[in-house]
């Protein structure tokens, strides 16, 4: 059995293939799934009937002026939250039209996309003329040397293709700061 799409839900079974002259009771504007439509805004924006954007900056991840991605990035770091948006861009991509309309999935995809190349660039601070690439610090940690026993301090580092390690005075012997 096929599937229909109507009005951007999936639906299954036999409701799926009720012709309109069958359906009676057919929604009309201020009923039912009419009155969670949504619109999009002149910048591609997904808003609901209910009021908001409903993509970039929904008002209800917000609490007094502080937007919930900015409280994450100031608990967790840059690093893990744009590892949080790339996977959440993921899930609206493996979800697309199966719960809401696809624009606005395709557009909570698109801004954790865009947000996690904004805080990627943005770490992109240490140059090593060696290579002359770019490179971002994920954290200072302790780590043990295998051989010796000893601990001492070091920095996991990358530059998005893969992840280094490296004691922290070498590091900042090594790398320059961005100007």
């Amino acid at each position: 059995m096929s599937d229909s799409i109507i009005l951007g839900s999936k639906l299954n079974g036999p409701a799926a293939h009720k012709s309109k002259q069958e359906d009676n009771n057919s929604p009309s504007e201020g009923h039912g799934i009419f009155d969670q439509m949504q619109k999009t805004d002149s910048e591609g924006a997904v808003s609901s009937s209910c009021g908001g954007n409903m993509v970039n900056h929904p008002s209800h991840y917000n609490q007094g002026n502080i937007e919930c991605i900015d409280a994450i990035v100031a608990a967790k770091g840059w690093y893990e939250t744009t590892v949080f948006c790339e996977i959440n861009a993921f899930k609206y991509n493996w979800r697309l039209g199966n719960k809401d309309s696809v624009p606005q999935e395709l557009g909570k995809m698109s801004w954790y996309t865009q947000k996690a190349k904004e805080l990627f660039e943005k770490a992109l601070n240490w140059f090593y003329p060696k290579n002359k690439h770019y490179y971002a610090i994920i954290k200072k940690i302790r780590a043990k040397n295998p051989d010796t026993g000893e601990w001492f301090d070091a920095v996991l580092y990358t530059d998005g293709k893969g992840t280094y390690a490296r004691e922290l005075h070498d590091f900042f012997n090594k790398f320059q700061p961005k100007e």
